[in-house]
């Protein structure tokens, strides 16, 4: 009897135990998820706010550099276009009359447009025209005075009945 009982206290005393421990183990574990999850909550905050830093760091960055990009080949398409543009210029300063009256024209039209005429209406280029006396007159540009006046070169221009005057006339005022 003694041994019975005995047994039937040592059963009773690890059921006892084993619900203590559940008890216990649940809140222990209850406990430990809320401790876990109060010491992960701010980091997971902070954790998504370094997230989004960095996709904002990595969208900045990326209009940056295809800005920059663009910048670039800006550059490089103007750089292209000044050495064409020197290049032309080089082969007019070496004698050809053709390339030398086109480049010219070219920045002779640059700066009347830079300047803020317009082209066919203060200025014309490569209009054909005839002089008073009815000779064909083919002008590389020609100008539209707001004013009636004409210039004193142009009256002694229209004065001169051959190109060989005109041109001692322009070499007297300096521009032949």
């Amino acid at each position: 009897m003694f041994k019975e009982t005995s047994e039937q206290l040592k059963a009773e005393f690890q059921l006892l135990a084993q619900r203590i421990f559940e008890e216990h183990g649940e809140t222990f574990a209850r406990n430990n998820r809320t401790q876990i999850d109060g010491l992960l909550t701010p980091f997971r905050e902070q954790l998504s706010e370094f997230k989004l830093k960095v996709e904002q760091v990595y969208v900045t960055e990326s209009k940056d550099r295809a800005s920059l990009l663009n910048e670039v080949r800006n550059l490089q398409r103007a750089s292209e276009r000044i050495n064409e543009e020197a290049e032309g210029l080089a082969r007019a300063l070496k004698g050809d009359k053709k390339i030398q009256g086109n480049w010219g024209e070219l920045v002779l039209e640059r700066v009347l447009d830079s300047s803020g005429l317009r082209r066919d209406h203060e200025y014309s280029v490569q209009a054909a025209r005839r002089s008073e006396s009815g000779e064909a007159n083919d002008p590389t540009s020609s100008f539209t005075c707001p004013t009636t006046r004409t210039s004193s070169s142009t009256r002694r221009y229209r004065s001169s009945r051959t190109s060989v005057r005109w041109l001692a006339r322009t070499r007297q005022n300096g521009s032949g």
